[in-house]
């Protein structure tokens, strides 16, 4: 199991601020608020986002809130046996939320 937290965290409709994501077996088994350091701990720069989708496929010319409306879709009402995976979009220009040509969308992993 590998816990990360990054700035921000989307699942379905909802954003979450410094939130912990835990992967275990390449698939998310909880989330929950950043409240203490917690040892082994990966802190990222950037957004998390919860997909019912295994692989993505990432175009840097996509809008930000299309890729997160995309990718995050329906994790909120899935059903408890469906896996859902985390994925990690880098080099985010927070001053106005787009994606950048740096940007690399990367699926978390316990390994």
């Amino acid at each position: 199991m590998k816990r990360f937290v990054a700035h921000y965290l989307y699942s379905s409709s909802n954003v979450f601020h410094q939130y912990i994501v835990e992967v275990e077996n390449g698939e998310v088994i909880t989330f929950y608020p950043f409240s203490e350091e917690i040892e082994s701990t990966v802190w990222l720069n950037g957004i998390i986002m919860l997909s019912l989708t295994p692989d993505y496929a990432f175009h840097h010319n996509t809008l930000l809130s299309d890729l997160i409306a995309k990718m995050t879709d329906g994790t909120n009402s899935k059903n408890p046996f469906t896996p859902v995976y985390a994925y990690f979009l880098s080099n985010v220009n927070f001053t106005n939320m787009t994606i950048t040509e740096k940007s690399e969308l990367i699926k978390l992993s316990d390994s």
